[in-house]
């Protein structure tokens, strides 16, 4: 009975082992992704802040030019 006992937990152990490495190998991936994602957005706001300085150059060159105009 206790060879029976061992059996279960060895297969239990097992089982248990193959679901860590699944839900291990499905963090990594989900990890992988969302950092990804990070680096697009990154990006995206970086590209936001450059246009927002251009635009303000923009307008303030404007502002200046209508005020030595007047």
């Amino acid at each position: 009975q206790l060879i029976s006992e061992l059996q279960k937990v060895e297969e239990q152990n097992k089982t248990l082992k193959e679901e860590n490495l699944q839900l291990h190998a499905a963090v990594g991936e989900e990890n992988s992704r969302l950092q990804a994602e990070v680096r697009k957005l990154l990006s995206e706001k970086e590209e936001l802040e450059q246009k927002h300085h251009q635009v303000w150059a923009e307008l303030q060159s404007q502002l200046e030019k209508t005020e030595s105009d007047k």
